[in-house]
C-alpha cells in the first residue's frame, strides 16, 4: 500500500486511525508519534541554529551583507539561557529612538542629571562594582554586562574584552575577598547591539545615535554560589577611542537608583554618583544559569533509516495491519 502525504500531521492521523481500528496496539501508536514528532524537534533545533549563526555574524560580520537581522542578534543570549537575576532596568521608553530603537534617558531637564555613563576602562583600571543577592544555590553559566563607546552608530559592537570577579562582600571592605574570577582573564564570549541608545532628555531621540548600548556576554565556568550577598566587580575593553562607558540603572522620575561603587587608581573605591544631581546610581547587569536542554533530533538520513526499520519490523509482526 502506498502513502503519498504532504504533511506529518496528515500521516500521523491516518496511521493512528488505522492502527487503533485494526490492532489496538499501544506500542505501534507510540512508535508513530515518536517518528512524526522528530520533524518538530528538527524545526526547534533549526531555530537555535539560526540564533547560533546570528551570534557568529555579530563576532565575524561579513563585509558586504547582513545575514541575520540585528533584532535577532540582540535577543540571542536571553533566548538560550535561564535568567537568574537582573540588577535593574535602563530602558525608559521603547520604539522612539533612532531607527525605531529603544532609549535610556539621562533626565537632565526634569531631574538635573548629567552623567551619560561611568568609566569602566580596562586600560585605565577603572571598574564598577555592585551587589546582588543569591536566594538559593546558583550555578552561574554567564553574566551579561552593558556598555557603550561614543561613536556614530553602525550596528557593530566595538567591545573586545570583559574582565570580572566576584567578591563575598563589598570590595571597599578590607575584610572582603575575591572568591571567583580575576582582572586579567578576558571572559567575553559574545557582544551585540541591544537596540537601546543612551540619550539626553533634551535630545531628539530619533536622531541621537552616538551612544548605542551593547551587551557583553561573559562565560563563568565553575561559578557556583550559595545563598548570600555578593558583589560583582568588572571592567571592559573596546576598539573605539571613547570609553568604554557603563550605563547605570535608569528609572523615570528617580534620581537615586542603587549603591554601585567605582574604582579609580587615584581615589580607590567610591560611590557612583551622577555628576548633576550627586545622587547614587546602580549598575546594570544580568546573571544567567543553565538553560533547558534543546531537543536534538536525529539527522535526516538517520531518521529515515529508523523509520524504515520500525515500519518494516511492524509489518512483519502485524502482517494484517494494512
Amino acid at each position: 500500500m502506498c502513502f503519498c502525504l504532504n504533511h506529518p500531521n496528515q500521516f500521523k492521523a491516518i496511521l493512528l486511525k488505522t492502527t487503533v481500528m485494526k490492532t489496538k496496539s499501544l506500542p505501534f501508536i507510540i512508535a508513530l508519534v515518536f517518528i512524526t514528532n522528530l520533524s518538530f524537534g528538527q524545526e526547534a533545533l533549526e531555530k537555535h541554529q539560526i540564533a547560533d549563526r546570528a551570534n557568529e555574524y555579530n563576532l565575524n560580520p561579513p563585509p558586504a551583507e547582513i545575514v541575520v537581522p540585528l533584532s535577532e542578534i540582540a535577543n540571542y543570549g536571553s533566548e538560550r539561557s535561564n535568567l537568574l537575576y537582573s540588577n535593574g532596568p535602563f530602558i525608559t521608553e521603547e520604539g522612539v529612538g533612532f531607527n525605531g530603537g529603544d532609549v535610556s534617558v539621562v533626565q537632565n531637564t526634569s531631574l538635573g542629571m548629567t552623567t551619560w555613563g561611568f568609566g569602566v576602562q580596562k586600560g585605565s583600571d577603572r571598574r564598577i562594582a555592585d551587589d546582588f543577592v543569591v536566594d538559593s544555590e546558583w550555578t552561574i553559566e554567564s553574566i551579561k554586562l552593558f556598555g557603550y563607546q561614543t561613536k556614530v552608530f553602525d550596528g557593530i559592537s566595538t567591545f573586545t574584552g570583559a574582565y570580572l570577579q566576584i567578591w563575598d562582600g563589598s570590595p571597599d571592605d578590607p575584610g572582603s575577598n575575591v572568591i571567583w574570577g580575576d582582572l586579567s582573564t578576558n571572559r567575553m564570549t559574545s557582544t551585540s547591539f541591544t537596540n537601546i541608545f543612551r540619550v539626553l532628555e533634551s535630545d531628539d531621540p530619533e536622531t541621537a545615535n552616538t551612544r548605542a548600548i551593547m551587551e557583553i556576554v561573559c562565560e563563568t565556568p565553575g561559578l557556583v554560589l550559595n545563598p548570600g550577598t555578593y558583589w560583582i566587580d568588572f571592567s571592559l575593553d573596546g576598539s573605539a577611542t571613547s570609553g568604554p562607558w557603563h550605563p547605570p540603572i535608569t528609572i523615570i522620575g528617580q534620581n537615586t537608583t542603587g549603591n554601585a561603587l567605582q574604582y579609580t587608581t587615584s581615589s580607590g573605591w567610591g560611590a557612583v554618583l551622577d555628576q548633576g544631581s550627586f545622587t547614587p546610581q546602580g549598575a546594570t547587569f544580568e546573571i544567567y544559569g543553565p538553560s533547558d536542554p534543546v531537543p536534538v533530533p536525529l539527522s535526516g538520513y538517520t531518521t529515515y533509516l529508523v523509520f524504515i526499520f520500525i515500519v518494516g519490523f511492524l509489518l512483519i509482526r502485524y502482517r494484517r495491519i494494512f
